[in-house]
């Protein structure tokens, strides 16, 4: 995951992919003996506009996977937020 903030003081059109996703677990110290390393969480995304907003393309904060078949966890989901502001 990561952090991620878009402050636009117009319009604004997202036609692709912002991706602030969770690295996938992995081998580990252990791998021999099934016990692997868990995946990071999602990172947050937050989106603030003051003119109009087109969304085309997709917002992803999804937590990591766990290595299949392995002792780790996964990763969180992290969150996205999209909100008008208006100036003073």
């Amino acid at each position: 995951g990561g952090l991620l903030w878009l402050i636009v003081s117009g319009d604004l059109t997202i036609s692709g992919k912002l991706d602030s996703t969770g690295c996938n677990g992995g081998y580990g110290f252990e791998a021999s003996a099934g016990r692997f390393g868990g995946a990071s969480g999602g990172g947050n995304i937050m989106v603030l506009y003051a003119g109009s907003y087109s969304l085309t393309g997709s917002i992803d904060v999804a937590g990591g996977a766990v290595y299949s078949g392995g002792s780790g966890s996964a990763g969180g989901d992290g969150q996205s937020h999209v909100a008008q502001v208006s100036s003073p």
